[in-house]
């Protein structure tokens, strides 16, 4: 309990920090820790999925990850190994934090609460924005960006919405990105 809190207040005061720090010092610091700090802007959203009064720090911790996407260095630097072992309900897998990234998400999108919906947007523009960035992606990583293809694009989920073939639309330049711009690396 005393961690979740911890956590919560920790997304809160960075919250307050981006106001006041401004984007550039906020996306500077945020981007040198940025190895440090994925995995716990991670863990609370994990543990805010279940919670339909905390949705709000959901989004502030989903608008600080899509903040910081949009910057090169960040997606470079998830290419790095991911050792940290937190106690995270995922499953296990060796790979980098750009495939702690994708499992993350997949389990917000799948096993959250309704009210989460509008953030699938941010969700995969985000994994778009780092997409070209990725260089090897886990077989776990792989099958949770397939199940996402699949579950979004059934006629039942399409017809839904009127704006849920925007979804496809992002995991397809998501396969075009890491195919594109890691050719060489991907024999």
């Amino acid at each position: 309990m005393k961690s979740r809190l911890f956590l919560w207040f920790n997304i809160a005061y960075i919250a307050e920090n981006c106001i006041t720090l401004g984007d550039s010092l906020f996306i500077a610091f945020h981007i040198s820790l940025q190895i440090l700090i994925v995995p716990y802007y991670l863990l609370p959203c994990l543990f805010l999925i279940t919670l339909t009064a905390r949705v709000g720090l959901m989004h502030i911790g989903v608008f600080i990850l899509l903040l910081l996407s949009g910057e090169r260095n960040f997606g470079v630097r998830l290419n790095k190994p991911y050792t940290v072992t937190l106690p995270m309900d995922i499953p296990v897998f060796s790979g980098t934090h750009a495939d702690l990234l994708i499992i993350v998400f997949h389990k917000i999108i799948t096993t959250g609460h309704q009210r989460l919906q509008p953030l699938f947007d941010c969700l995969l523009t985000i994994l778009v924005n780092v997409s070209p960035y990725l260089k090897t992606l886990s077989m776990v990583s792989s099958t949770k960006l397939l199940h996402f293809l699949e579950a979004f694009s059934t006629p039942w989920f399409l017809l839904s919405s009127q704006s849920n073939h925007h979804l496809v639309f992002f995991l397809l330049e998501i396969f075009n990105n890491i195919i594109q711009y890691q050719f060489d690396g991907k024999k």
